[in-house]
């Protein structure tokens, strides 16, 4: 919800914490835990995307 709220709605980290009735710093923790778990998926599954994306092109 935190990455929904500030990343693809471009809440800001007080606004998103208003919103769900958390503190700031809350929202910035989970931030940055949703796009370590990102990066590391995309990290694993780079093959994947690349094979999914190359074969769109064919």
């Amino acid at each position: 919800m935190v990455y929904q709220l500030c990343h693809q709605q471009g809440l800001k980290y007080e606004e998103a914490a208003l919103a769900m009735n958390i503190s700031p710093q809350t929202v910035h923790a989970y931030m940055k835990d949703a796009l370590r778990k990102i990066r590391t998926h995309f990290k694993n599954h780079a093959i994947g995307y690349t094979v999914f994306f190359l074969s769109l092109f064919k």
